[in-house]
């Protein structure tokens, strides 16, 4: 069974062990929640593992395709998370990654405030307020002229 802790403002609350962390997502039109989220993440455990999920995963998970394309989606991970480890996964079962990287807490922003599936591998959860900015937000907010795709 998991342990959910809650992070309210600076502090992270894990379990003891809880050295690496991982986070999943699609990180898909990079912006400030996903900043805020990753640093308090980091800031948490001594090394962080980024789960990004690949193009086909989006689709599979949102139904639509991912505005950035993975490789540079990855490319803005690394350029402000240098230290972090990255991997590019195409399914929503991380077990594989938590096993191996010996993970002992994984961070969520989950708007129903259960602890994903995805993630039920991982000794502790950390569920991570959601920011003022969302990658959904974000979408909503966008004139549809700005989402177009170049011919």
């Amino acid at each position: 069974m998991n342990d959910v802790a809650s992070h309210d403002g600076d502090n992270a609350t894990t379990s003891p062990g809880a050295g690496v962390g991982i986070a999943l997502g699609s990180f898909d039109m990079f912006h400030v929640g996903h900043l805020a989220a990753i640093r308090r993440a980091r800031e948490a455990v001594d090394r962080i593992v980024l789960a990004v999920a690949d193009d086909d995963l989006v689709r599979l998970v949102r139904g639509t395709d991912p505005v950035v394309a993975v490789a540079e989606r990855v490319e803005v991970l690394e350029a402000f998370f240098p230290d972090a480890v990255i991997e590019v996964v195409a399914d929503t079962d991380v077990s594989d990654l938590v096993a191996r990287h010996e993970v002992g807490v994984a961070f969520v922003c989950c708007p129903s405030g259960g602890v994903p599936e995805r993630v039920r591998s991982a000794p502790s959860v950390v569920a991570l307020p959601f920011e003022t900015t969302s990658s959904v937000s974000l979408q909503l907010t966008l004139e549809p002229e700005i989402l177009w795709t170049p011919r």
